[in-house]
């Protein structure tokens, strides 16, 4: 099953809070492309838990959530916050008062095998088509959020999601990270107590950006992307080699959208075509409660 979308009908500004702020109630409107007769599966697809730190009240944790069919294709899921939610089994309620956020701006690099010119998307060869050997590489630098965070649980199913990549836009200490741009690379819990021995844990979640854009400069983060090109090419649906000059081609041959050689009038004009696939599995980060502006306090 597909999420096709998610909606808080109500969210921490207008949902329901009792008068001594220790209680919210909120509606998450789920719509699936089948129809879902499971509420578990309903409640992991939203990819929450109980215990969970609400996303902007870092004071507020997950009681309990009540999913409710709407259509087998739509479903609501109220979700109760509450302090209580974050008392330890044995030292009390963590208290939130300096509850406050650490950020660290760095970088993180990669190399990455550069096999195509990306102005005219001609092969990086010589005159006579060969290769280089060994071939150029490009050192790609991006930027990394290192967030700390004091919470009431170590929320070890963050581990569950290191390697994720962001499913929809989101906005972290100041940075607009579009869809599928930003990777959960690391989470690190670290247990604490205060001066009257009540337990926190200061949590550290590592963001990697990736700028990749494709060749209409639109975001595409960790997605694979590459041109459209091969040593083969479907000629009435069926695979045949490249011929170049009465030989096989020795070097990758630019095709169009059908899988056909492109034609020398798109090569000329510089129509190459490029193919997008998603690699990396999704999640929402907007349930990890980052802040979303810098500086924090």
């Amino acid at each position: 099953m597909n999420v096709l979308q998610e909606i808080w009908l109500k969210d921490g500004q207008t949902a329901d809070r009792d008068a001594d702020g220790t209680s919210l109630t909120e509606i998450l409107f789920i719509q699936f492309d089948e129809i879902q007769t499971d509420a578990v599966q309903v409640i992991k697809s939203a990819e929450m838990y109980v215990g969970d730190p609400h996303r902007n009240h870092s004071e507020l944790s997950i009681e309990s959530m009540s999913p409710t069919s709407e259509s087998g294709y739509e479903w609501k899921i109220s979700v109760t916050y509450t302090t209580e939610a974050t008392f330890d089994n044995s030292n009390g309620a963590v208290d939130s008062s300096d509850y406050k956020y650490s950020v660290e701006v760095n970088s993180w690099s990669f190399e990455r095998v550069i096999e195509y010119d990306i102005k005219t998307g001609e092969a990086i060869a010589n005159s006579a088509r060969d290769r280089y050997d060994p071939p150029p590489m490009k050192v790609v630098v991006y930027p990394e959020l290192v967030i700390t965070k004091k919470e009431s649980s170590a929320n070890m199913g963050r581990l569950n999601d290191v390697g994720k990549v962001n499913s929809s836009a989101v906005r972290i200490a100041g940075v607009y990270i579009p869809a599928g741009t930003a990777m959960l690379a690391g989470f690190e819990p670290q247990t604490q107590r205060d001066e009257d021995g009540r337990l926190y844990f200061l949590n550290t979640y590592v963001i990697r950006i990736n700028n990749d854009t494709d060749n209409d400069k639109k975001p595409i983060g960790f997605k694979f992307h590459a041109l459209n090109a091969g040593f083969n090419q479907l000629v009435d649906g069926k695979q045949e080699p490249i011929m170049i000059n009465n030989e096989v081609a020795t070097i990758p041959q630019p095709l169009d959208d059908t899988g056909a050689l492109l034609s020398e009038s798109d090569r000329l004009n510089n129509r190459y075509t490029y193919r997008t696939f998603t690699i990396h599995a999704e999640t929402n980060f907007s349930k990890f409660g980052l802040p979303s502006n810098f500086p924090t306090y």
